[in-house]
């Protein structure tokens, strides 16, 4: 068996016409071919870790939460869990559910909407206060609204 048997199949009288062999002498051009797959696999795995890091959650400050919210009622697809105090001073924030959305400029000003889609975002009222991310109260007053975390 010779010690380069690339060099066989180039000088073989059989095989005179291989288009690979005179091409890539050494092997050179396979190993391109397989460095740029090899690169390109990465380059898309790169990619798609990326684009799989940016689809994760997000948790925002219970005390920058304000605007249009969509109850849900099924916790799998609410972006928070709420529980809902009974007491002011143990509440995470205090909200005032607001009847037009364009005065929700504030943390703790809410306006409940029909369509998730108009919404900024969604929470899902729970049972126990250990699900939750936060705890609100619900306030009669505007001017009391706000963020209760110290």
């Amino acid at each position: 068996m010779p010690l380069r048997p690339y060099l066989s199949k180039i000088n073989s009288p059989t095989q005179k016409n291989v288009p690979y062999a005179r091409a890539t002498p050494y092997g050179q051009g396979k190993a391109k071919i397989t460095m740029k797959k090899f690169v390109l696999f990465f380059f898309f795995l790169i990619c798609w870790a990326g684009l799989a890091s940016t689809a994760q959650a997000q948790y925002a400050s219970p005390c920058e939460l304000f605007g249009k919210v969509y109850e849900v009622k099924n916790p799998k697809f609410a972006q928070f869990l709420v529980y809902e105090e009974e007491y002011e001073s143990s509440a995470d924030v205090v909200v005032y559910e607001e009847d037009n959305w364009l005065y929700c400029t504030k943390p703790g000003l809410w306006h409940f909407v029909d369509n998730i889609e108009q919404s900024n975002f969604t929470v899902a009222f729970v049972e126990d206060r250990s699900l939750a991310h936060f705890t609100v109260y619900f306030t009669d007053t505007e001017s009391f609204a706000g963020c209760n975390r110290r």
